[in-house]
């Protein structure tokens, strides 16, 4: 079996509530995409909180920020804000119209997601923490930083270093991947297969990783609780064991994965504790 194949034995599912609408903001929870961005929304009662996510981590700008937070309605704005960006002087809102989720960044357009009804993201553990939190909320993700100095400390817990805007955002990576062997996984070439030690990114359940198979590359996406892979990216490996040209899995989403695939979503996830 070649990755090729295993990556595209896609079954989409979906765990955040479909369409369910907070009582105070208005705003439907669930998954609102836009290309390798994410912003998700959940809902706790009265309480609401988002969470912005690039795939992979530090890849891509979200407008709300690789943070999560609670939400609140502003009655002088008349808008839904995030609580946390006011501690930096910026009014980040929220609308919603129909199934897309509109960001605007003190008044201007910042950003536009729709809602997608196959996306695979868990309740994460930072959502979790604003979920359960009962004063107003705000974190940012391992290694985001936010540029903007803090002109007021009523809510974050502790934030950093990055303009939000619309744009791409390079992260460093290892210029060389550094393998692992996956017990239980070989394959048509006789070894086995590997995931990338030092090239994983996990913040709570979600986790991305490196992974080869028959000599074949794949980056993905994945979750350990719930099991699920997104592809990411793919590519042949060169007479060094690293990546030519990765290029991204055309047409990609979520799966469930079979029983050799989640041998190395459970090694990564393993090293990765």
């Amino acid at each position: 079996m070649r990755f090729t194949s295993i990556a595209f034995s896609i079954l989409a599912v979906t765990f955040l509530p479909k369409l369910a609408v907070a009582q105070t903001t208005g705003i439907t929870s669930g998954v609102y995409n836009a290309g390798s961005r994410y912003i998700s929304v959940a809902h706790q009662g009265e309480r609401t909180c988002y969470q912005g996510i690039s795939i992979p981590p530090g890849r891509y700008a979200i407008a709300v920020g690789e943070t999560t937070g609670s939400l609140s309605y502003d009655a002088e704005l008349n808008s839904v804000v995030v609580d946390g960006w006011q501690d930096y002087g910026k009014n980040i809102t929220l609308t919603q119209q129909d199934s897309t989720l509109v960001v605007n960044h003190d008044g201007n357009f910042a950003g536009e997601y729709t809602f997608g009804e196959n996306e695979g993201f868990g309740i994460s553990e930072a959502m979790t923490r604003c979920l359960n939190a009962s004063e107003p909320f705000f974190e940012t993700a391992p290694g985001y930083t936010i540029s903007l100095p803090r002109v007021q400390n009523t809510t974050v817990s502790d934030a950093s270093d990055v303009a939000i805007e619309e744009t791409d955002a390079s992260s460093e990576e290892p210029d060389v991947i550094v393998w692992a062997d996956v017990p239980g996984t070989q394959g048509e070439l006789g070894y086995l297969g590997q995931v990338g030690k030092n090239t994983i990114n996990r913040d709570g359940d979600q986790i991305t990783f490196d992974m080869e198979f028959d000599g074949m590359y794949g980056r993905f996406n994945g979750n350990c609780r719930t099991k699920v892979l997104y592809p990411l990216l793919q590519d042949v490996l060169d007479r060094d064991g690293q990546p030519v040209d990765p290029q991204p899995v055309p047409y990609a989403e979520w799966f469930q994965p079979g029983p050799t695939m989640v041998k190395f979503l459970d090694m990564a996830c393993s090293i990765s504790q």
